[in-house]
């Protein structure tokens, strides 16, 4: 599948089309943590009736699972408060047992190589099926806010997916761009939040180390 380009350009002249109308379209944002969600809802809220999707059976251990998700439903109320929002938050089965049953035979790929590929089709395909469910006309990733994500990637996996929910339409991002990462290290420290220092597999925590 031959890859979109100029992902940034072409978000910017689609937020510009969604500006036009009416009523916000309803978008479900798939999050893994509150430091990238907060730089995504600022870019986004403005355009879309936003939901936060937290799938992420990836991380490692529970304990962090449910430290990044309490950042999240601290987060959320004094976001809404203080952009005068409504974004609501989902939380979906944590299921690292099944995420481990395919992910461990590739353990021994590079980071950010097909291993990461698989994982985030996983957690794509996982929020666009609740979309698709729950009639939300669009879904989207905070996963293309870092800089150890190629966000072309990324997106090429968001379009392919999309293809077997034709009636909600995968997001194209590239959150990184126009001081994305700046913005949410400084929300990061106006709301206090904690900044995790790995993806969240055992696999990236084993980088740590190294």
């Amino acid at each position: 599948m031959k890859r979109p380009q100029n992902t940034y350009d072409a978000s910017l002249r689609e937020l510009y089309a969604i500006g036009k109308l009416d009523q916000k379209p309803k978008l479900l944002l798939h999050a893994c943590c509150g430091p990238c969600a907060s730089s995504v809802l600022v870019q986004l809220y403005d355009y879309f009736d936003i939901t936060i999707y937290y799938t992420n059976s990836n991380i490692f251990p529970q304990t962090e699972y449910e430290r990044r998700l309490q950042e999240l439903k601290v987060f959320l109320p004094q976001f809404n408060r203080d952009y005068h929002a409504d974004i609501q938050l989902i939380e979906a089965n944590y299921e690292p047992k099944k995420f481990l049953a395919w992910a461990n035979k590739r353990k021994s790929d590079r980071e950010g190589q097909e291993r990461c590929h698989l994982c985030y089709a996983m957690r794509i395909r996982e929020a666009m099926q609740y979309a698709h469910e729950h009639h939300y006309d669009y879904c989207a990733t905070v996963l293309t806010l870092s800089r150890l994500k190629n966000s072309q990637v990324i997106n090429e996996i968001g379009l392919k997916i999309q293809k077997d929910y034709p009636d909600v339409k995968y997001f194209c991002s590239d959150f990184k761009k126009n001081k994305g990462i700046d913005l949410s290290i400084d929300l990061c420290e106006i709301y206090k939040m904690y900044r995790q220092d790995y993806c969240g597999c055992p696999y990236s925590m084993s980088h740590l180390s190294k």
